[in-house]
Protein backbone atom coordinates (compact mmCIF):
# COMPACT_ATOMS: atom_id res chain seq x y z
CA UNK A 1 0.00 0.00 0.00
CA UNK A 2 1.28 3.44 -0.88
CA UNK A 3 0.96 6.71 0.91
CA UNK A 4 -0.51 9.48 -1.24
CA UNK A 5 -0.29 13.15 -0.26
CA UNK A 6 -3.40 15.24 -0.63
CA UNK A 7 -4.23 18.82 0.24
CA UNK A 8 -7.56 19.03 2.03
CA UNK A 9 -9.02 21.06 -0.85
CA UNK A 10 -8.21 18.11 -3.13
CA UNK A 11 -10.01 15.76 -0.77
CA UNK A 12 -13.00 18.10 -0.69
CA UNK A 13 -13.10 18.11 -4.50
CA UNK A 14 -12.96 14.29 -4.69
CA UNK A 15 -16.29 13.60 -3.00
CA UNK A 16 -18.56 14.11 -6.01
CA UNK A 17 -16.39 12.29 -8.60
CA UNK A 18 -15.88 9.37 -6.21
CA UNK A 19 -19.62 9.19 -5.67
CA UNK A 20 -20.11 9.00 -9.44
CA UNK A 21 -17.44 6.33 -9.68
CA UNK A 22 -18.95 4.07 -7.01
CA UNK A 23 -22.30 4.23 -8.78
CA UNK A 24 -20.75 2.53 -11.83
CA UNK A 25 -20.54 -1.21 -12.24
CA UNK A 26 -16.89 -1.99 -11.65
CA UNK A 27 -15.00 -5.10 -10.57
CA UNK A 28 -15.64 -5.98 -6.93
CA UNK A 29 -11.98 -5.75 -5.91
CA UNK A 30 -11.79 -2.18 -7.23
CA UNK A 31 -15.15 -1.24 -5.72
CA UNK A 32 -13.94 -2.49 -2.34
CA UNK A 33 -10.78 -0.36 -2.49
CA UNK A 34 -12.69 2.72 -3.64
CA UNK A 35 -15.26 2.21 -0.89
CA UNK A 36 -12.46 2.21 1.70
CA UNK A 37 -11.09 5.42 0.16
CA UNK A 38 -14.53 7.05 0.31
CA UNK A 39 -14.73 6.27 4.04
CA UNK A 40 -11.35 7.93 4.64
CA UNK A 41 -12.37 10.92 2.51
CA UNK A 42 -15.62 11.21 4.47
CA UNK A 43 -13.70 11.36 7.77
CA UNK A 44 -11.65 14.28 6.46
CA UNK A 45 -14.77 16.00 5.14
CA UNK A 46 -16.38 15.78 8.58
CA UNK A 47 -13.30 17.40 10.13
CA UNK A 48 -13.32 20.16 7.50
CA UNK A 49 -16.99 20.85 8.19
CA UNK A 50 -16.44 20.90 11.96
CA UNK A 51 -13.66 23.47 11.50
CA UNK A 52 -15.85 25.55 9.16
CA UNK A 53 -18.63 25.60 11.77
CA UNK A 54 -16.14 26.71 14.45
CA UNK A 55 -15.00 29.54 12.19
CA UNK A 56 -18.59 30.59 11.58
CA UNK A 57 -19.17 30.61 15.33
CA UNK A 58 -16.00 32.68 15.81
CA UNK A 59 -16.53 35.21 13.00
CA UNK A 60 -20.28 35.07 12.53
CA UNK A 61 -23.02 37.30 13.85
CA UNK A 62 -26.62 36.30 14.38
CA UNK A 63 -29.04 37.45 11.69
CA UNK A 64 -32.27 37.71 13.68
CA UNK A 65 -34.48 37.80 10.56
CA UNK A 66 -33.07 34.52 9.25
CA UNK A 67 -32.35 33.15 12.74
CA UNK A 68 -28.87 32.01 11.75
CA UNK A 69 -25.23 32.97 12.02
CA UNK A 70 -23.74 34.80 9.05
CA UNK A 71 -20.26 36.07 8.36
CA UNK A 72 -20.48 39.85 7.97
CA UNK A 73 -18.61 41.32 5.02
CA UNK A 74 -16.09 43.04 7.32
CA UNK A 75 -15.04 39.61 8.73
CA UNK A 76 -15.25 37.60 5.51
CA UNK A 77 -11.58 38.17 4.61
CA UNK A 78 -10.37 36.69 7.92
CA UNK A 79 -12.84 33.79 7.69
CA UNK A 80 -11.71 33.01 4.14
CA UNK A 81 -8.04 33.28 5.09
CA UNK A 82 -8.41 30.82 7.99
CA UNK A 83 -10.48 28.43 5.87
CA UNK A 84 -7.87 28.52 3.10
CA UNK A 85 -5.09 27.77 5.59
CA UNK A 86 -7.00 24.64 6.61
CA UNK A 87 -7.76 23.58 3.04
CA UNK A 88 -4.08 23.84 2.14
CA UNK A 89 -3.07 21.45 4.91
CA UNK A 90 -1.48 18.28 3.60
CA UNK A 91 -2.58 14.81 4.69
CA UNK A 92 -1.30 11.36 3.84
CA UNK A 93 -3.73 8.64 2.86
CA UNK A 94 -2.75 4.99 2.59
CA UNK A 95 -4.04 3.88 -0.79
CA UNK A 96 -2.51 1.93 -3.64
CA UNK A 97 -3.32 3.66 -6.94
CA UNK A 98 -5.58 1.66 -9.23
CA UNK A 99 -4.56 0.77 -12.73
CA UNK A 100 -7.19 2.59 -14.75
CA UNK A 101 -7.13 -0.17 -17.38
CA UNK A 102 -8.80 -2.50 -14.84
CA UNK A 103 -12.02 -0.53 -15.36
CA UNK A 104 -12.19 -1.61 -19.00
CA UNK A 105 -13.40 0.50 -21.89
CA UNK A 106 -16.90 1.01 -20.48
CA UNK A 107 -15.90 3.47 -17.76
CA UNK A 108 -16.80 7.01 -18.69
CA UNK A 109 -15.60 9.98 -16.63
CA UNK A 110 -15.52 13.63 -17.53
CA UNK A 111 -12.11 15.21 -17.96
CA UNK A 112 -12.89 17.33 -14.90
CA UNK A 113 -13.63 14.25 -12.77
CA UNK A 114 -10.55 12.47 -14.06
CA UNK A 115 -8.36 15.47 -13.16
CA UNK A 116 -9.73 15.48 -9.62
CA UNK A 117 -9.19 11.73 -9.21
CA UNK A 118 -5.84 11.62 -11.01
CA UNK A 119 -3.82 10.68 -7.91
CA UNK A 120 -5.80 7.49 -7.28
CA UNK A 121 -5.07 6.08 -10.73
CA UNK A 122 -1.87 4.76 -12.26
Amino acid sequence: MASISFKLYEIKAMKEPLTKLIEKEIPVSIAFRINKLVKIIDEHLVEIEEFRVKLINTHGERNEEKNQLEIPQRRMKEFTKEMNVLLNEQVEIEFTPINIELFGDDLKLSTKDLMVLEKIFE
